[in-house]
């Protein structure tokens, strides 16, 4: 059994103390994936130093880590009281409830069952002499998302399953749901992924498209969006033809909604968006961005910027496609490799690709496609400076994600990105356009020189509040092994 070490950091001060009554219910903070918590009141661009933060205990779980945890304030725990509470699932699918306040779990859920032959997946069953982008064991690989309304959690697993007959093995996706404060099971506990398309597309059976679950990755964090739970899917390195799926549960049954294939009569086009969840407007409308394949704007949707409609099936009711998307194809690069975020307070969104620029688009008229140019756009921009001492030939993908502070105070709202072999960048938010030209560029570190996952923390706009947390490894090449990874932390409004 494989034990990891989940760190917990907090201000020494205060003994890791956490402040109260803030929710982290999604995947990047909030339904817009600003990835900025504007609740923070105990930790700044002051205190947050090498003197006065650091860790203060450890957790040890069974399994990697591949996606966010996710924290609620006051959960009344039966028995026992309120308590704050972290949620963490890992690769050997392994549910966690972990006390926020103390090294304690709260509850725990093993969906493994070797009498039964139910285990967490081998990479090296999908993926030959691993070679792929995960290490060790698929399980509980994306972000959950909670509802506060009826208290549940929602997140899913895949199992490897030998029939003890007939020794068949099967690779099911489930969708789980639980009760945060319990962990026990509602609305049935779980339903398995699984679907069908019309289309002919490579793999159609009679033009017919069944979702194959032994290739699939479901990648990208879930989504809440008009009662449903939005689930996004790609595949392991790209293989065996395979096409990008969306599928939407009623979050009160469990029961199918929606399901939607990228290309239906092409292949590929993957909804994984590196991780991040689909955005979800104030209106319930979904977006997401695809991957590379094929892209004839009626079924096959790739190299695409898409909003989508729950209420109606996962209809796409509009979407952004790049001129170039073929060529892009040519060189992997996926447009929709960091997924959208919704600026707050307008009708923008904004999307980072493996291509290293960033698009604005407006919600309300995503542009479609032109021929001839992404004139359609807003705005767009690249992400870039040549790096002379680590060329790449993706140097400046887009993959870990921005994240967006929206503020009136000190410079304006922010936009921070970390792109491949490349520092971390602040962009100038006003008037409704990026300055293209960074504010402000923290300086090269030879051994920071991948794509920083972000998070940002402040106290709503107030000057000095703000914190940029920035994820990245510092050892070797984290694309295919574990390495070693550091946590920094930058002043938001001066990250020289």
């Amino acid at each position: 059994m494989a034990m990891r070490i989940l760190p917990f950091v907090g201000w020494l001060l205060l003994s890791g103390c956490i402040a109260q009554n803030v929710n982290i219910l999604t995947n990047y903070v909030d339904n817009a994936r600003t990835g900025s918590n504007l609740k923070e009141t105990i930790l700044n661009a002051n205190n947050v130093n090498v003197n006065t933060f650091g860790k203060v205990w450890t957790y040890r779980i069974d399994g990697l880590m591949y996606n966010q945890i996710l924290y609620l304030s006051n959960v009344t725990i039966p028995g026992v009281g309120a308590r704050n509470v972290i949620y963490a699932g890992t690769m050997n699918d392994v549910m966690y409830a972990l006390d926020a306040d103390q090294d304690a779990v709260i509850w725990k859920r093993d969906y493994r069952d070797s009498a039964r032959g139910i285990e967490a997946v081998p990479i090296t069953d999908k993926v030959p002499n691993q070679a792929g982008n995960i290490v060790g064991n698929v399980g509980i690989t994306s972000t959950p998302t909670i509802d506060m309304s009826t208290g549940t959690l929602y997140f899913v697993t895949q199992t490897k399953e030998t029939d003890q007959q007939t020794r068949k093995i099967s690779y099911p996706f489930r969708l789980r749901a639980v009760d945060i404060a319990t962990g026990t099971d509602k609305f049935g506990g779980q339903v398995v992924i699984n679907g069908s398309y019309p289309g002919r597309g490579r793999g159609h059976v009679n033009g017919v498209l069944y979702f194959d679950n032994f290739y699939a990755n479901q990648r990208a964090g879930l989504a809440l969006a008009k009662g449903q739970i939005i689930i996004g899917f790609g595949a392991h390195e790209d293989m065996n033809g395979f096409h990008g799926w969306i599928f939407s549960y009623d979050a009160s049954t469990l029961a199918p909604t929606g399901c939607l294939c990228t290309t239906a009569n092409g292949q590929a086009g993957g909804a994984w968006q590196s991780g991040r969840a689909p955005a979800v407007d104030d209106a319930g409308m979904v977006y997401l961005g695809t991957g590379n394949g094929d892209w004839n704007g009626v079924t096959d949707w790739a190299q695409t910027i898409l909003k989508i409609d729950p209420a109606r099936r996962l209809e796409i009711v509009d979407y952004f496609t790049t001129f170039e998307w073929d060529v892009l194809n040519i060189r992997d690069m996926d447009v929709g490799a960091s997924g959208p975020i919704l600026i707050p307070g307008t009708d923008l969104l904004v999307c980072g690709g493996k291509d290293s620029k960033f698009h604005l688009l407006s919600r309300s008229n995503l542009g479609r496609k032109r021929n001839d140019s992404n004139a359609q756009t807003v705005q767009e921009f690249i992400s870039y400076i040549p790096n002379p001492d680590t060329p790449h030939n993706r140097e400046g993908s887009i993959k870990g994600g921005a994240v967006f502070w929206s503020r009136t105070t000190g410079g304006g709202s922010m936009m921070y990105s970390w792109g491949m072999q490349q520092p971390l960048y602040a962009y100038r938010f006003t008037n409704n356009r990026f300055n293209p030209q960074p504010a402000a560029i923290a300086p090269w570190e030879a051994y920071l020189g991948y794509n920083g996952v972000l998070q940002l923390s402040a106290n709503g706009d107030r000057v000095g509040s703000g914190v940029v947390w920035a994820s990245v490894w510092y050892q070797g090449l984290a694309e295919y092994q574990l390495v070693s990874g550091v946590l920094r932390a930058y002043d938001a409004e001066n990250i020289t």
